[in-house]
């Protein structure tokens, strides 16, 4: 500026001295420039940093206040706040000339913000499908989208509630709620246990049994509903016989397994049900014996079967020829010819077997012409004769009573 006069005089009183000096005023200190708030989210480590600008040759003191107050951090162009919880925070920067120590008249405010974190909770607890391959859960969330560490399909449901599905089981998943602010909050998801339940076996039909030569029956057995059954010739392992039948005809006897299987899932029982197919073998049947020729008017009573055990029913094949008691086997002549005599015996297991035939011959009575005449016998004598002759018989050897 303009010169300025002078003068000093001592405590002495000695002067005084005169003298001109120049005067210079210094510049006006500008308050800090650009103010650069920041924000961050609640429990991050270290807080964010807030910053301003000024020119070269200056820097920066902070404070609480708007004017007065203790200086929080001096000489810094950046600085960082040690508060923690949720708010908006306003700090003010100050300019000083680092060769005058001259401040700024005025302070610029910068804002820092604190933004609560989002919050993310179950809605729906994690249930298995009904596969058991995949589970689902579903979370209702402050706001924000959400993504999830294990995969599945994320469904936004709207009212930020989101279903989190086809989730592999046995697979425990993060859920992360990402908000407008970028903070995140993350919700860990225990996966539910999507193991097979108890399933029973199968209810048998019971055991089957047949006779040799006979059709061989199905076996049959009743499971729950959306349940099927798998045959095997085993109690546990063995061969595949048949799949996805509740009933099974076998070729052979046997005992054979039945398995209960969950369609959906493919759950099986931990246990097989066994049921029996039995062959029965066909009774014995000896041949008949007896005699194999009559005459009509006679019976024949000898007629046996060898020794057959069971239910006994005698045939004739020509009741025209000769019938046959069914019970006794006694067979009575009708009219000359053959027939063939069998029998069938039933055992214990309605099992029944036929015999071979034994042929019987009936035979017509002869027809007889008698004529004779009578010779002289002497008086109280045993002498006199008589002659006899027929016609219609065969050779043979015959008696007169």
């Amino acid at each position: 500026g303009a010169g300025q006069n002078y003068s000093i005089t001592d405590g002495n009183s000695c002067g005084p001295v005169t003298g001109t000096i120049d005067v210079s005023e210094p510049a006006i200190v500008g308050a800090p420039i650009n103010p650069l708030g920041n924000s961050t989210c609640f429990g991050t480590t270290p807080n964010a940093t807030i910053s301003a600008s000024v020119n070269s040759g200056e820097t920066i003191d902070w404070y609480a206040t708007l004017t007065g107050g203790a200086s929080l951090l001096a000489g810094s162009l950046t600085f960082v706040s040690s508060e923690t919880a949720v708010g908006v925070y306003t700090y003010y920067a100050e300019t000083r000339d680092t060769s005058t120590n001259c401040i700024s008249p005025t302070r610029t405010p910068v804002i820092l913000t604190i933004n609560a974190l989002p919050t993310i909770s179950i809605s729906t607890a994690a249930t298995c499908s009904v596969d058991l391959l995949t589970y689902s859960v579903s979370v209702d969330v402050s706001s924000g989208s959400v993504t999830s560490s294990a995969g599945g399909i994320i469904t936004d449901n709207g009212g930020n509630n989101w279903t989190i599905s086809g989730i592999a089981s046995g697979t425990n998943t993060n859920l992360t709620i990402t908000d407008g602010n970028t903070c995140v909050q993350t919700l860990t998801v225990t996966a539910p246990d999507c193991s097979c339940p108890v399933v029973n076996a199968p209810t048998s039909g019971g055991n089957e049994e047949y006779c040799a030569g006979d059709t061989i029956p199905t076996l049959t057995t009743s499971v729950a509903a959306g349940e099927t059954v798998d045959w095997y010739d085993a109690s546990s392992g063995g061969s595949l016989l048949l799949g996805d039948n509740t009933s099974f005809t076998p070729t052979t006897a046997g005992t054979y397994f039945a398995e209960t299987r969950v369609l959906v899932s493919g759950c099986t029982s931990s246990t097989r049900t066994s049921i029996m197919l039995i062959e029965n073998s066909l009774p014995n049947v000896p041949s008949i014996t007896g005699t194999n020729a009559v005459c009509i008017g006679d019976t024949i009573n000898d007629i046996t079967t060898g020794g057959a055990t069971g239910t006994i029913v005698w045939i004739s094949s020509n009741t025209g020829v000769a019938a046959i008691d069914a019970n006794t086997g006694v067979v009575t002549p009708v009219s000359s010819g053959t027939t063939d005599i069998t029998y069938i015996v039933t055992d214990g297991n309605s099992c029944s077997n036929t015999s071979t035939a034994f042929e019987i011959t009936v035979n017509v009575l002869p027809a007889l012409a008698l004529s004779g005449s009578t010779g002289p016998m002497s008086c109280g004598g045993s002498d006199g004769t008589i002659t006899l002759s027929t016609t219609g018989l065969s050779d043979g050897s015959y008696t007169v009573d």
